[in-house]
């Protein structure tokens, strides 16, 4: 991966660690307050929070570290009328810079492993407020340290793209009966207060009996 302006690739490596243990800061586009360059040639628009589609379905059985193993895919959230009105206080320049900020942060996908073993393996996309899509990923381990009646605690030890080794503790809340969690991330300034967060749906991958069943029926 070619090396991107904002320390992107330093912010990258912490915000993994951050996808799968939700405990530093994501800093994307903060590095620096240069001229604003908003993703898409100025197209940034903020999509509206699924926060009431989140709440709609609440946890009826207990969480367990069952739940958490498995793939899951998540993207970045903005509280749409809460980012709206930080807008409003901000002069034209700066609500420039701020949404390219927010379109950045709302372009993240991210994958996530966590693996009946304890292990993890989990890699991130994004576009830069450049324009640049940036990609990266590292592996690690995992544990529950705390059980919840909507959520667990984990642990993760990560190796990071410069070879270093980082611990994190997050909150993981599930909902949907378990299919779906979310995690806060601590943001710059431009996003404090807007319900900033990840949002991850668990997925679900074919039965590989039938699979090979359909495969020995092709081949007769």
């Amino acid at each position: 991966m070619s090396k991107p302006v904002f320390f992107f690739q330093q912010n990258l490596a912490r915000f993994l660690l951050a996808v799968s243990g939700i405990a530093v800061c994501f800093t994307i586009g903060c590095a620096r307050s240069e001229s604003p360059n908003p993703v898409a040639q100025g197209e940034s628009k903020i999509a509206v929070s699924p926060t009431q589609a989140i709440r709609r379905h609440e946890i009826t059985d207990p969480i367990t570290s069952k739940n958490l193993m498995g793939i899951w895919l998540g993207s970045a959230t903005l509280d749409e009328a809460k980012f709206r009105s930080k807008l409003d206080n901000l002069t034209s320049d700066q609500q420039q810079l701020a949404l390219a900020k927010a379109t950045s942060f709302l372009s993240t996908v991210m994958s996530v492993e966590y693996k009946r073993d304890g292990t993890l393996v989990n890699d991130l996309e994004l576009i830069s407020i450049d324009g640049q899509v940036l990609r990266d990923g590292s592996t690690g381990s995992w544990k529950v340290v705390e059980s919840k009646d909507d959520g667990l605690v984990i642990e993760t030890q990560e190796t990071l793209s410069d070879g270093s080794v980082a611990t994190g503790h997050s909150y993981l809340k599930f909902f949907a009966n378990g299919s779906r969690f979310v995690a806060a991330v601590p943001v710059c300034d431009d996003l404090l207060g807007c319900d900033a967060m990840l949002v991850f749906d668990r997925q679900k991958l074919p039965d590989a009996s039938l699979a090979e069943g359909d495969s020995n029926t092709q081949n007769k």
